[in-house]
């Protein structure tokens, strides 16, 4: 069996922060999709025997493509999701001529968990439609944990 050198692999669970930015780049006419996921974990403190929110992490997500396009149609600020990827660095000079580098989730898969509901008066209630359905065929998740329990202070 071959050994394995690297592996390069994030799944995450959370909300859009905003709506994605959706731009075709001009040199090969591609979809570009871009937003970013908060997660917001919980821990035990074993101290007080009580759950504590962990700080919030934000991720940038790219995703390019069909992906993209399937993105625009159906996931808005506050949605709940699953995004699957890898970890991709990009480096470039701003404006100023000052290096820059950011750290990017390549998403690869995705799958709207829960449409936030629109509370506002007179809102018509979420109807599951062929969108979801759509983004559920791109990338079935076989794993039933999404929520592993944390029982431990992270770090």
């Amino acid at each position: 069996m071959a050994q394995i050198k690297s592996f390069n692999k994030v799944v995450l669970v959370g909300r859009v922060v905003k709506d994605p930015e959706i731009t075709v780049i001009a040199t090969s006419s591609r979809n570009l999709a871009r937003f970013t996921v908060v997660t917001n974990e919980r821990y035990l403190d074993r101290n007080s025997n009580s759950w504590k929110d962990a700080p919030a992490e934000f991720h940038a997500i790219v995703a390019w493509g069909p992906l993209a396009q399937r993105i625009e149609r159906s996931v808005n600020k506050g949605d709940l999701l699953l995004v699957e990827g890898k970890l991709k660095s990009r480096r470039w000079k701003d404006q100023n001529g000052t290096d820059r580098k950011v750290i990017e989730i390549e998403c690869s898969n995705l799958i709207v968990l829960e449409k936030k509901r629109d509370t506002s008066a007179g809102a018509q209630p979420e109807v599951a439609g062929s969108l979801e359905d759509d983004l559920n065929s791109i990338a079935p998740f076989e794993d039933e944990s999404l929520s592993p329990e944390i029982d431990e202070e992270p770090f």
